[in-house]
């Protein structure tokens, strides 16, 4: 009885460390190529493009300030806090993205005009 509680606790620890690790890989990435901004997944799916000059804004919401109708991007992490990046045209993006503080650096270098209204959180 007591082995089989064992295999059993063995068991439901692996399911959540596989659950965990799959969980943590299947973040967004980011990559400038063209002038465009390439948000991925680590598996390659869900490739977004965004061209750089059409980037309007980007700033910064928690979950509880979801803007209606923008197109969510990854998974919210332990802080539930994302960026969004607000296109000329309207649409709105909100990216589940950490440690970008290159990310918005090399934007901004790109797009001098782009208004940002981030925290520290978003730059380390």
């Amino acid at each position: 009885m007591l082995h089989m509680f064992i295999v059993y606790m063995l068991l439901f620890f692996l399911v959540f460390a596989l659950i965990f690790v799959i969980g943590n890989l299947v973040t967004v990435n980011y990559k400038i190529t063209d002038n465009e901004l390439k948000l991925s997944r680590v598996f390659g799916w869900d490739t977004t493009r965004l061209p750089i000059q059409e980037i309007d804004m980007i700033y910064e919401v928690n979950l509880s300030q979801i803007p209606k109708g923008a197109i969510q991007i990854g998974t919210p992490d332990r802080s539930y806090n994302g960026l969004v990046f607000k296109m000329k045209t309207g649409r709105k993006y909100l990216v589940h993205i950490r440690n970008c503080g290159k990310l918005l650096g090399k934007l901004k270098t790109e797009n001098p005009t782009i208004e940002m209204d981030i925290s520290r959180e978003f730059w380390y």
